[in-house]
């Protein structure tokens, strides 16, 4: 009897400790979940705080850092000012672009259609053509400054090449402004109308003597321009070349450069071959002509040819390939300012020789 007690009472222990063993367990579980619970909770916090903060930071108020978050050991870090440096970067560089384009399409949009088969009009810029210059001298200054910094941050923080390129980049833009500016200011609209109405012969002096005008600042621009794109390829091939992971391309570019290598050498052969016409001498001969009378003056040489009926009419062409032969059996106009120009829907004919 006493042992069967015995028995009992250590079986009843035995289950009482292992209740209280389970009970335990349960308990730490549920710490377990209810702290797990809390830092989730914790985690969530901070995450709105960051986003609140970068918020803050856009709206222009500088809000204080989150404690508890180390956003070194994070991917994320990386792509922190992306908007601000890169993408607004990209967005300006687009918007200049598109104004480059609309304008080229614009004087295109004079010459093709407002002027069309009149061959005189060529020979007249137009403040499309100088306008663009604006466009094209900005974005090229933000590439080659974008350039600039990138070999800086890659050279180790070293400021010589940066400086040599930014005012090299900031020069070429100064001549392309001088350059934009001189041929806007030419054929601005009052101008333009000016010359139109008085004589062509204006219009056909003016070509030659803005381009002679501004012809330093041309050849100084493009030379810096040249020194400035050399430099820059220059110093990113030699600092690249350190980043070098040793892997090999899996790219096919020398591939595709013997795909394209024979289309190359055929075109450069029928360029040399359609040349043969303009590189030849010009041919001696005669040619008949449906007038009697005509008057040819070129480079500021007169030739006339006529039957002593009527004065024949002189038209000066400032290019020196280019000749006019204009019938002269045409009333002319009684203006002294318009006096030797052919009258309008006269057909002319535009020779150039080779």
């Amino acid at each position: 009897m006493a042992r069967d007690f015995s028995y009992f009472l250590d079986y009843s222990l035995l289950l009482a400790h292992q209740r209280s063993k389970a009970l335990a367990a349960s308990e730490a579980d549920a710490e377990q979940c209810r702290s797990g619970i809390t830092q989730r909770s914790s985690v969530y916090r901070d995450h709105r705080a960051l986003r609140f903060s970068i918020r803050g930071n856009r709206g222009g108020t500088m809000a204080e850092p989150v404690p508890g978050i180390d956003l070194n050991a994070t991917l994320g870090v990386a792509f922190i000012g992306l908007a601000v440096t890169i993408l607004s970067t990209i967005f300006i560089l687009w918007i200049l672009d598109s104004v480059h384009v609309a304008i080229i399409v614009i004087g295109l949009w004079h010459y093709s259609l407002f002027d069309r088969g009149n061959p005189r009009k060529i020979l007249q810029p137009i403040w499309p053509f100088g306008a663009q210059v604006y466009a094209m001298a900005v974005s090229d200054l933000i590439v080659r400054d974008v350039f600039a910094h990138r070999i800086w941050k890659l050279s180790g923080k070293r400021i010589l090449i940066p400086t040599v390129i930014i005012s090299l980049s900031l020069y070429t833009a100064a001549m392309s402004g001088i350059y934009a500016t001189e041929g806007v200011y030419s054929v601005s609209w009052l101008t333009g109308r000016v010359r139109e109405v008085a004589t062509d012969l204006a219009v056909a002096f003016a070509v030659p003597t803005l381009t002679l005008s501004i012809q330093w600042a041309v050849y100084s621009g493009y030379a810096t321009e040249m020194l400035g794109d050399s430099i820059i390829a220059i110093s990113m091939t030699r600092l690249l070349v350190k980043f070098r992971t040793g892997l090999r391309d899996s790219s096919l570019i020398a591939q595709e450069l013997l795909i394209s290598g024979p289309a190359v050498y055929l075109n450069s052969l029928l360029g040399t071959l359609n040349a043969r016409a303009r590189l030849s001498p010009p041919e001696e001969g005669t040619a008949p002509m449906l007038t009697t009378e005509i008057g040819i003056r070129f480079s500021g040489t007169e030739a006339t040819s006529s039957d002593n009926s009527e004065p024949p009419i002189m038209r000066h062409v400032p290019h020196p390939h280019l000749v006019s032969l204009v019938p002269a059996n045409e009333k002319q106009p009684s203006d002294p300012e318009v006096q030797g120009l052919p009258p309008l829907g006269e057909i002319c004919e535009e020779l150039r020789y080779p």
